[in-house]
């Protein structure tokens, strides 16, 4: 007999295509616009910080530690307004689909 409880609560796609305990590379507005509202308890982001614009650099001695560079490509370089909606966009889809408490 199938726990239809528990299957109901693991199921969070609206869409048949995903499934849980899965890795999936791709754009997280993409993947979240299929998750249910109110059904994920948790959500690590690392998203882009806009450093590249800055294309801060510092060269270290050699004999310490490695170089440090902003510029990470054109993933992470945004203008300010690009920067402010895509920052909207990907949190206001994170509280939809986050839990309550």
């Amino acid at each position: 007999m199938k726990n239809s409880t528990k299957e109901k609560n693991l199921n969070i796609f609206n869409n048949k295509g995903f499934a849980l305990n899965q890795i999936y590379n791709m754009h997280c507005l993409e993947l979240m616009k299929n998750i249910r509202d109110n059904s994920i308890d948790l959500i690590f982001a690392d998203p882009p910080y806009n450093l590249s614009k800055s294309k801060f650099k510092i060269k270290f001695a050699k004999s310490g530690g490695s170089d440090l560079n902003t510029n990470k490509g054109k993933w992470d370089n945004f203008s300010a307004e690009d920067y402010e909606e895509f920052t909207k966009r990907w949190t206001r889809e994170c509280f939809r689909v986050l839990k309550t408490n």
